[in-house]
């Protein structure tokens, strides 16, 4: 188009057929050639830009990702398991915000209580509060069963804070909520058991190293705390006896010493 109208105007121009060629060409070559230049470079800054933004984007996206994987990792990972045993035998794990992100059960029993109560997300108190009103938790509390807690933190203060909490918000006494280490609960998870039932296991074994975790896996809480005071009153009984008879000897010896003295 910007050629035709030189060409055209430079028709009506009565010069040097030379000189109008040569002007002709210095205006064309100003103007359309020019014109395409800066066209060029227009749509190759344009270009570059598009090119800059997709870049900027992805990485955009990369970081939202990035993000959303780290935020997802860290809500899952659990800080501290609960385990919750009466005979029902029920283990929550618990993330750093306090939720419940799984829950595990160990018998028949937990696993009926596990399917009528939904406890995934909820904050740990609200779980502990509501497994603790359910009919048939309240039944074996009725029946003189004891509910041991067990709370193990990959933190040790995380642990005591939340026994704490525990113990002002469910009504529980000391008796019925400790704490144990992380390893500890590692190992019970290995042998097949809840954290609480493996706590009392250890107290057993420590009166009585025959005992092994098969004779007290398929046990109810309750059936456990009466071997383990059944074994605690036995060793009593037999250093009661033990101490009688070393008595009896000191005593002997004594009477023997006397003679002597006497004789001499």
């Amino acid at each position: 188009m910007i050629e035709n109208n030189v060409k055209a105007a430079f028709n009506e121009i009565h010069a040097e057929q030379s000189l109008k060629q040569e002007t002709k060409q210095f205006i064309y070559n100003k103007i359309y050639k020019n014109d395409k230049a800066e066209n060029k470079v227009y749509y190759k800054s344009r270009y570059n830009n598009r090119k800059m933004v997709k870049y900027i984007v992805a990485v955009a996206c990369c970081i939202v990702v990035l993000l959303g994987a780290s935020g997802y990792y860290t809500y899952n990972t659990p800080a501290a398991v609960i385990s919750f045993d009466i005979n029902p035998s029920i283990e929550l794990e618990v993330n750093i915000f306090d939720k419940i992100i799984n829950v595990i059960s160990y018998n028949s029993e937990g696993q009926s209580i596990v399917d009528e109560i939904s406890l995934k997300n909820k904050n740990y108190v609200v779980a502990i509060n509501e497994i603790l009103r359910n009919e048939k938790i309240i039944s074996f509390l009725q029946s003189g069963n004891n509910v041991e807690i067990l709370v193990a933190g990959k933190d040790e203060s995380k642990s005591d804070k939340m026994r704490a909490c525990l113990l002002s918000e469910t009504g529980l006494g000391d008796e019925n909520i400790h704490c144990c280490n992380w390893d500890s609960m590692t190992t019970a998870h290995l042998e097949g058991v809840s954290c609480g039932k493996y706590h009392l296991y250890l107290q057993l074994q420590d009166e009585n190293p025959d005992i092994t975790i098969e004779d007290i896996k398929n046990l109810s809480m309750k059936e456990i705390k009466e071997m383990l005071q059944s074994t605690t009153c036995n060793d009593f009984d037999e250093n009661v006896d033990h101490d009688s008879n070393f008595g009896n000897g000191q005593g002997h010896k004594h009477e023997h010493g006397h003679k002597g003295n006497a004789q001499h």
